[in-house]
C-alpha cells in the first residue's frame, strides 16, 4: 500500500461517503457496519439487518433466509420480509416459479 493510500479515510472519513449504502452486482442494498458480527467485507446485506432488527437477535446465517414477499430486492420494509429456511425458501420458489425476484440488470 502506497503512504498516500494510508493516509485516505475509510467509512464515514472517505472522500466519497455516501452514508454506508451501497449496491451490490446483484441490486441487494449493503450497509457499511464493520462491526457486525456476519459483516463480509465490512458490509451486511440491509434486508438482514432489518429482519434482525424486527426479530431482535441475530439471523442463523447457515439456515435462516430472508424472503422479500413482493419479489422486489430493493424493497427492505419490514412488513414486505419473512424469515425461511434455506429449505422452505427453495420449495417456495420452486412451486412459484413465476414470481421470478426483481433483480436489476
Amino acid at each position: 500500500m502506497s503512504a498516500r493510500m494510508s493516509q485516505q479515510g475509510r467509512g464515514p472519513d472517505a472522500i466519497g461517503w455516501k452514508g454506508g449504502r451501497v449496491l451490490d452486482a446483484a441490486g441487494y442494498t449493503l450497509l457499511f457496519m464493520p462491526d457486525h458480527p456476519h459483516a463480509v467485507g465490512s458490509y451486511i446485506l440491509e434486508h438482514r439487518y432489518v429482519m434482525e432488527q424486527v426479530l431482535g437477535r441475530y439471523l442463523e446465517t447457515d439456515n435462516e433466509v430472508v424472503h422479500h414477499k413482493n419479489g422486489d430486492i430493493t424493497d427492505n420494509r419490514p412488513e414486505n420480509l419473512e424469515v425461511m429456511t434455506m429449505g422452505e425458501h427453495s420449495r417456495y420458489h420452486r412451486l412459484h416459479p413465476e414470481l421470478k425476484t426483481n433483480r436489476r440488470r
